[in-house]
């Protein structure tokens, strides 16, 4: 007669803000988000790329602090400048958000031809808010038409899906 097969008890995985850590895994730490980034492997992302436009990067600036911690509404969502270089765009805008924010940063195709920018305030909590310049390069990929198919055009911006914030997209 056989003993029945006994099933080993899994190993035990420890998940905390500042790493993973496991017998298994000994030797390598996955790290939290510190600071702002481009959260890279998206499905919005992943489905921009199919579209033809890869975010190649982002890049936010200090906060620009107003002497008592307010900013004007109407910088939040403003576009300063769309350029156009080579294969590549970038777009320069400020948003107003809390003076101790980081940014998680994408972007999707949304109604056919509107690019939606798209980025996650986060980090401590202060008690100000100021502005923020964000620039978001992409770049343009010509792969769908060498195979016989058009790239999605974009024809308007907007920010984090406010329809209120929609603007053409043409070079400013």
């Amino acid at each position: 007669m056989t003993e029945p097969e006994t099933k080993k008890p899994q190993e035990a995985i420890v998940i905390d803000t500042a790493r993973i850590v496991s017998n298994a895994m000994d030797g390598f730490e996955v790290l939290a988000p510190k600071g702002s980034q481009v959260f890279s492997e998206s499905v919005k992302l992943r489905y921009l790329r199919y579209d033809g436009y890869f975010l190649q990067k982002v890049q936010v600036s200090p906060c620009e602090e107003s002497g008592d911690g307010t900013q004007d509404p109407n910088d939040d969502k403003k576009i300063k400048s769309i350029s156009f270089k080579d294969n590549t765009f970038t777009i320069e805008f400020s948003v107003v958000e809390n003076c101790c924010s980081e940014f998680l940063c994408e972007a999707e195709l949304v109604n056919t031809s509107t690019l939606n920018i798209v980025y996650q305030a986060f980090g401590r909590e202060c008690s100000c808010n100021c502005k923020f310049t964000l620039k978001y390069t992409f770049e343009i990929n010509d792969f769908r038409e060498q195979i016989g198919e058009k790239r999605t055009p974009i024809s308007h911006i907007q920010f984090n899906n406010d329809r209120n914030s929609r603007i053409a997209f043409k070079k400013y």
